[in-house]
């Protein structure tokens, strides 16, 4: 089974070389790492600078793993219209830099507070990425942006009516598998638990599901990868104890192999991000904020061997 960590920020934050050790000795095999639109063409359309993620990226294969890049987040100098052709060329120099052998297009497009545009518009920009990738790359995985759990309403859409809409919208043949976020931390539900509103459940089990709508569309034979799973263990909301994490993420990496559809799988996040009792977003780290492992550490890696 491919494993992996998803970095989130914090790879940003604090002593990168530590971080790194953080992850490999996790034995994950990929790295999940976001390459920030508005920060590597922060100049305008014109300039490319990668001076921020090239030593993460080095890092990454350094110590033996798979980076798989984000093309994430709007500049501000983009023009309503342009996105699919300014987003196009960004995507393609990352791709010429770089080389991974995976990109994920955005982070969690599904919610507004993460992708103001329309659907139409994601996957315009999919679209024109995915051609614009192939011409520099045929041999990379390009991933759709992995959903957050969420419902339809007037913020946000539901993982499946998102990729419907994908679908409805020409982006058939624009990626090589779906990204999902199969969150299930509510009420302290487990991976494989069948309730309706689980972001894990609604994989294959909901009507309609990401799978029942692939299927509709033709391509039941692409794979599911998750490119965020994990926990909460601190903060406002739901929650769970680190014990509680250590269990539901190893629940996960045991269950995800049995799946003949799932891909590889990112644990979120390898450290918190913060100490902040009041943002539930610093505490989804498999490591507490000093670098300390919470008990999740060791599940992940017995998970890993």
């Amino acid at each position: 089974m491919s494993t992996g960590i998803s970095t989130g920020v914090a790879i940003y934050q604090g002593d990168r070389e530590k971080d790194l050790d953080l992850i490999r000795a996790t034995g994950a095999t990929w790295c999940r790492v976001d390459l920030y639109w508005p920060v590597i063409q922060r100049g305008g359309p014109d300039s490319f600078d990668f001076s921020q993620a090239d030593p993460v990226i080095k890092g990454i294969r350094a110590r033996g793993m798979k980076p798989l890049g984000i093309l994430n987040s709007f500049p501000g100098w983009v023009l309503e219209g342009s996105e699919a052709r300014q987003f196009a060329k960004f995507a393609a120099e990352c791709v010429k830099h770089y080389r991974c052998p995976a990109y994920e297009i955005w982070n969690e497009p599904n919610y507004r507070g993460n992708f103001p545009q329309s659907a139409g518009t994601y996957t315009a920009m999919l679209r024109a990425a995915y051609r614009a990738i192939r011409r520099v790359d045929k041999s990379c995985r390009i991933i759709s942006g992995g959903c957050a759990p969420a419902s339809t309403t007037a913020t946000s859409y539901a993982p499946a009516e998102w990729l419907r809409l994908i679908y409805a919208n020409g982006g058939k043949g624009s990626f090589d598998a779906v990204g999902h976020h199969p969150y299930c931390f509510d009420a302290h539900t487990m991976p494989g638990d069948q309730k309706d509103w689980s972001a894990w459940f609604q994989m294959y089990g909901t009507e309609p599901s990401i799978r029942s709508v692939m299927a509709d569309n033709g391509e039941a034979k692409k794979l599911v990868w998750a490119t965020e799973f994990g926990a909460p263990t601190n903060g406002p909301g739901w929650t769970v104890t680190e014990p509680e994490q250590a269990k539901m993420i190893s629940r996960a990496l045991e269950l995800w192999p049995t799946y003949k559809w799932a891909g590889p799988m990112f644990i979120y996040s390898h450290r918190d991000r913060g100490t902040d009792t009041s943002d539930r977003e610093n505490f989804f780290g498999i490591h507490r904020f000093n670098g300390t492992a919470k008990p999740a550490v060791a599940a992940m890696a017995a998970a890993s061997r």
